[in-house]
């Protein structure tokens, strides 16, 4: 038997999914783009004198989610890339904070919002 939490995290993994609605698609950006501000700031401890480089790292060692979810467990290509978009997001978030660099915030938070907004095509969507 699974742990709980490795239990969710599988559970995650299996059922992707575009949330129906606008606040949900909002709130599913958000929680990728902290995925992207995770692993970015866990990455920055090892590349901590090049942030943006430690932000793509971040979104790349999260990109296999995503690839997992279209090739076994039947995501879309419009929702992966939606959801590898906000955890790049977050990871250029975090850089930007890192590197004391705050103007870059506002496109990138503008970028986010637009990506909780966007909700694939009724033939891409999957509901979950």
């Amino acid at each position: 038997m699974l742990p709980d939490w490795l239990g969710l995290i599988m559970d995650m993994l299996s059922t992707p999914g575009t949330p129906e609605g606008p606040y949900e698609r909002m709130a599913a950006a958000f929680g990728h783009s902290m995925i992207g501000v995770l692993l970015a700031a866990a990455v920055l401890r090892l590349l901590s004198a090049r942030p943006w480089l430690a932000a793509a790292a971040g979104a790349a060692i999260y990109a296999p989610w995503e690839a997992a979810q279209m090739i076994w467990f039947g995501s879309s290509l419009a929702d992966s890339a939606i959801d590898l978009g906000a955890a790049l997001c977050g990871a250029l978030i975090a850089a930007s904070l890192w590197a004391h660099r705050l103007p870059p915030i506002l496109p990138v938070a503008l970028v986010l919002l637009a990506l909780g907004r966007a909700a694939p095509r009724d033939k891409d969507r999957r509901d979950g």
